[in-house]
């Protein structure tokens, strides 16, 4: 397994970007994701990264993330079904780890279904502990409504007070929200 990481300085191919989306798409409902041009429009942003995940050159898979000034926060991570719970979401974590020596966050959904737990425990076996405050993310589209959503955390001990200041630089630096 390889990985390549598309940002800012390292452009993504037509090609791939719509392999990219398509994953993305089909991965994540609309309420989680960013239309194609919005998604597209974020590789200038040099914050913004697309880990493709590859095997024999194949893309299998990627993990969108924000490598921020006092953290990294997975934004999306999605796997061809047909490889999923052979190890890529683990090995690709771990070689994010190496790479990346900050606080990681990511959002999950509520462990409201088999899925949303099964993606829980998933994370928690890699390290991730559930963050017990209050999260919404902001909408990614006009008109739909804050999403409830959980916040996991690796790499840091997280109180209500440095919770806040992550939840701060998450909201300005990703959703171009002031809190």
């Amino acid at each position: 397994m390889t990985f390549i990481d598309y940002h800012i300085n390292n452009k993504i191919s037509q090609e791939t970007f719509q392999e990219f989306y398509s994953l993305l798409e089909n991965s994540f409902p609309i309420e989680e994701r960013r239309i194609e041009t919005q998604q597209f429009n974020l590789l200038s942003n040099s914050d913004y990264h697309i880990l493709g995940i590859y095997n024999n050159e194949k893309f299998i898979g990627f993990i969108t993330f924000w490598d921020l000034d006092n953290c990294i926060f997975y934004e999306h991570f999605a796997t061809d079904p047909t490889l999923r719970n052979s190890g890529i979401g683990a090995a690709t974590l771990k070689h994010l780890e190496a790479t990346h020596k900050k606080p990681c966050f990511l959002e999950i959904e509520l462990p409201h279904d088999e899925l949303a737990i099964r993606r829980q425990k998933f994370y928690e076996k890699q390290g991730f502990t559930t963050c017990a405050f209050d999260y919404y993310q902001p909408p990614f589209h006009q008109n739909y409504p804050n999403l409830p959503l959980w916040i996991m955390s690796k790499n840091v001990d997280v109180d209500e007070i440095s919770f806040l200041e992550y939840k701060k630089t998450i909201y300005r630096d990703i959703y171009n929200i002031n809190i």
